[in-house]
């Protein structure tokens, strides 16, 4: 029986000593995470951005040549 109490006593201590450093861990692998996340969503506000910039500028020729359906179509059907 005094092996089994030992043994359970050392796994407590050895718990009780990583528990903090597994706080730590779950602390840094939320902010990498967070901070993957960041990355990827400015990379697709930039990519988006993009692609409303291409659109606007479809619209805007089409304006330029007094083509007032086509500029509406270049929008229209995008954002469907």
């Amino acid at each position: 029986m005094g092996g089994r109490f030992r043994f359970i006593m050392i796994i407590a201590f050895t718990a009780s000593m990583l528990a903090p450093a597994a706080s730590a861990l779950a602390a840094a692998s939320s902010a990498t995470f967070r901070q993957s996340c960041e990355r990827q969503l400015s990379g697709l506000e930039a990519e988006a951005r993009a692609m409303v910039a291409d659109w606007q500028k479809m619209a805007d020729a089409a304006l330029a040549r007094r083509d007032a359906e086509q500029a509406a179509k270049a929008l229209e059907t995008q954002v469907r």
